[in-house]
């Protein structure tokens, strides 16, 4: 029964299964018709002779002791005989639950393909047929254990009467049995061979999940660790950065408080001068109403004149005189004619009367010239007054409008910074949060995948990148140093003259592993002149209150929504070296080795801690996400600059020579875009499958007497190198590289690139060190040469000896 629902369960494992399963051996299989005709001849021999035993009376010489004896023996061997069959059957189910466990493990995995199907479908079908005739077999052999057991249950019951017939029948079944015992052990040696086949293919696949799991533990543990240590690092910075803040808003208070004082003071100052001007022009108005005042005193003065001489003018009163005096010197004739006394003394009152209006007329003629001036100097003090009171007037009205629009600005403000403080300062990272196409995760392809065929589709996806029109072509080594590039550093460095496809190489190869309608990727062009990382990212207006976000900080949120969180993201920095980047890609630069490490490092943005931060934003920080990469173009011309030392040991530096010749691009079939997590676990278990090649690429540039040739050079190295070669060999070998070749790339570009353009290097040095290298390669790899490495000592062998290639 056990043996009928292990196989009902191995015939519903192998229906469900989505994986395509190895053909049945038929040759190991046994022969059902030979086991069928065996049982069929077996039951009919028991049937005769049960029939002869049950016939026949006992010989008259019949031993009953004797055959009582024998009838023992032969049900010890009938019962030996069925616990070694049991034996042999417990062998197989325990087989049968390892192939059921062996099963279940690999329904996990979804290799399914389309050209499988069909031979699925039939090895399904033999299987379920070869598990409908194992449980007819079963049902044969339970019948005849059956009747086997009726048929020594009538051994026994008539054993008085057919002991005589049972030594006949035992011959005839030793016989049979021994024929069956030769059969059953052919079958089980057959058998035999095949389980232990099956436990040594067992055994190593136990041993090897094992070891990964092991392998799985303690890099689990090594990371739980390291996000541990993070996790304090983080702890300290968090307390830090709250002192800063506390700091930095203290500031703040203090420069808001001298900000609103500024503001008091220049108000009172320019209502002071309003005051002044007030004031000055008041005492000009009380000066114009003296004046005034004065004048029409004058003007009464004028007018009791003119009342006095009975309202004539001067004219008038001239030539009144003038008559008078006519008549006085007419009269003066007369007394002359008559004098007398009385005359002379009229004569006398006149003249003194006529020297007294003379004065008189004097005195009003400058009175007269003096009112006049006094008059038209009033007129003008009037006009002036008027106009004086006009601009008052104006300064009045001017000045409430002025009270108005700063009580109207003070509103303003006040309802512009409550909007200003609800709003915030990460705008455009904020309307990604409201974007709800990045707030779904993609459906990516997260199981781990062979580099080699990796490398291989990757290839091809790229050349057919651009479509028809324009084709890019990258030899074999090219992808396999692309990729373990991006194993080993996330910055990446490509060089080579214009048009080797350094800028398309990381734009194909984010479109072959991405989305057809979703970017996974940003183009930055460098300008020359970026001195600083706010270049790069962006600066905060104080005034505005917000962060103006370049491109650059707007792909680092991007690349970490959940959409994107999975994705391969890259970055890339076209004309990298026009500016140095050593001044705006700085703090990067630090960023990027603590990533290295495992950690995840935070950019540190000046912001208001006061407003809100984006959702991705923690502790007021933006996080650099593990699944972006920073890409950077570089030209070597006299527009541009020479990256530092710094720059290169932490980058993976990759030369790009003419794009490769076309080749015949395979079948592309359709698939979801390859995930972050399985790219990096691929790479992870290249890193434990050949631990042994990236240590041999380790001790050949570690070797005593290489190390002290390239002393000469006062070339050294630190442990970043040896994670580098740790990362990168195994990555290049699994996808179909060599370890020769992965060690002359890093042994380039990371030690002899340090050789180039120098004027102190003795070139017989040089040349001992070719030697060294063409003398020892073979101890490392047979299969390639260092022709990066030659390369470059000869170009400098050739530049110093001035030509001369001996």
């Amino acid at each position: 029964m056990a043996r009928k629902q292990s196989r009902t369960t191995s015939t519903k494992t192998s229906s469900t299964s989505a994986k395509p399963e190895p053909k049945p051996n038929n040759e190991n299989q046994p022969n059902q018709e030979k086991l069928d005709n065996l049982a069929d001849e077996a039951v009919k021999l028991i049937d005769s002779q049960i029939g002869q035993v049950t016939t026949t009376a006992p010989p008259e010489a019949f031993n009953q002791q004797d055959c009582w004896k024998k009838a023992q023996l032969f049900e010890a061997a009938i019962k030996n005989t069925e616990k070694k069959r049991e034996q042999l059957e417990s062998q197989i189910a325990d087989l049968k639950e390892k192939e059921e466990a062996i099963k279940s493990q690999q329904t996990s995995l979804q290799q399914a393909k389309q050209e499988f199907e069909k031979e699925q479908d039939a090895l399904q079908k033999e299987r379920q047929d070869l598990n409908n005739e194992s449980l007819q077999l079963s049902t044969k052999e339970r019948q005849l254990k059956e009747r086997e057991a009726n048929a020594e249950a009538g051994f026994m019951a008539q054993n008085q009467a057919a002991l005589k017939a049972l030594d006949e029948a035992t011959d005839n079944l030793r016989q049979e049995r021994d024929r069956l015992y030769q059969e059953i052990a052919e079958r089980r040696r057959s058998l035999d061979s095949e389980i232990a086949e099956q436990q040594d293919r067992l055994a190593q696949e136990l041993n090897a999940r094992r070891q990964k799991h092991e392998n799985d533990l303690a890099a689990r543990q090594s990371e739980l660790e390291a996000e541990n240590q993070d996790l304090q690092n983080l702890r300290k910075t968090v307390r830090r950065e709250q002192k800063n803040l506390k700091l930095e808003r203290e500031l703040l208070l203090e420069d808001q408080e001298s900000i609103d004082l500024k503001v008091q003071h220049l108000l009172s100052t320019t209502i002071e001068k309003s005051n002044v001007k007030i004031q000055i022009l008041e005492e000009r108005l009380k000066q114009s109403n003296l004046l005034r005042e004065s004048f029409e005193q004058k003007l009464i003065n004028r007018t009791e004149a003119d009342r006095r001489f009975g309202s004539r003018t001067p004219d008038e009163v001239i030539a009144e005189l003038t008559s008078l005096g006519e008549e006085n010197h007419s009269l003066r004739q007369k007394l002359s004619e008559q004098p007398s006394q009385a005359s002379l003394e009229r004569l006398q009152k006149l003249e003194t009367l006529q020297e007294t209006w003379e004065s008189e007329r004097l005195q009003l003629k400058t009175r007269v010239q003096e009112q006049e001036r006094a008059l038209s100097l009033s007129r003008v003090e009037v006009s002036n007054l008027e106009t004086l009171r006009n601009e008052k007037e104006a300064m009045e009205a001017s000045n409430s409008r002025l009270r108005k629009a700063l009580e109207d600005l003070r509103g303003t403000v006040e309802l512009s910074i409550d909007d200003d403080k609800k709003r915030n300062q990460f705008e455009r990272c904020a309307e990604m949060d409201q974007d709800q196409r990045l707030q779904k995760p993609s459906q990516l392809y997260k199981e781990t995948t062979d580099l080699r065929a990796f490398a291989k589709d990757l290839r091809d996806r790229i050349a057919l990148s651009q479509g028809k029109e324009k084709e890019l072509y990258y030899s074999e080594q090219d992808i396999r140093t692309f990729l373990g590039g991006l194993a080993m550093s996330r910055l990446h460095i490509l060089q080579g003259i214009s048009g080797t496809g350094k800028t398309s190489l990381p734009l194909a190869f984010a479109d072959a592993v991405g989305f057809s309608q979703e970017s996974n990727y940003e183009l930055i062009e460098v300008q020359a002149g970026w001195r600083d990382k706010q270049d790069l990212i962006g600066y905060f207006n104080a005034f505005e209150g917000r962060f103006v976000e370049n491109e650059f900080l707007k792909a680092i949120y991007k690349a970490q929504t959940p959409f994107y969180r999975d994705q391969v993201y890259i970055v890339l920095l076209d004309e990298m070296n026009l500016s140095r980047p050593e001044q705006y890609f700085a703090d990067f630069l630090s960023k990027l080795e603590q990533a290295e490490l495992g950690k995840t490092p935070a950019l540190k943005l000046q912001s208001d801690p006061k407003k809100p931060f984006p959702a991705l934003f923690q502790n007021k920080d933006l996080l650099l996400p593990p699944n972006i990469w920073f890409i950077g173009t570089a030209n070597q011309d006299e527009t541009t600059l020479e990256f530092a030392d710094k720059t290169y040991d932490r980058a993976h530096v990759m030369e790009l020579h003419q794009q490769a010749k076309p080749f015949d691009v395979g079948r592309i079939e359709s698939r979801q875009p390859v995930s972050y997590s399985a790219l990096t676990k691929s790479f992870n278990q290249a890193k434990h499958a050949h631990y042994a090649q990236s240590k041999e690429a380790w001790d050949f540039i570690n070797e005593p007497e290489l190390c002290d040739l390239l002393k000469r050079f006062r070339l050294g190295w630190g442990n970043r190198l040896k994670r580098q070669v740790d990362s990168f060999v195994p990555v290049v070998i699994a996808a179909g590289g060599t370890v020769g070749e992965a060690t002359d790339h890093i042994f380039a570009t990371k030690i002899l690139r340090k050789l180039r353009d120098r004027h102190d290097t003795p070139v017989d040095d040089l040349k001992l060190l070719q030697i060294y290298i063409q003398k020892n390669w073979e101890v490392l790899d047979q299969s390639s040469n260092p022709d990066q490495s030659l390369n470059i000592l000869q170009e400098e062998i050739h530049r110093l000896s001035g030509g001369d290639m001996s």
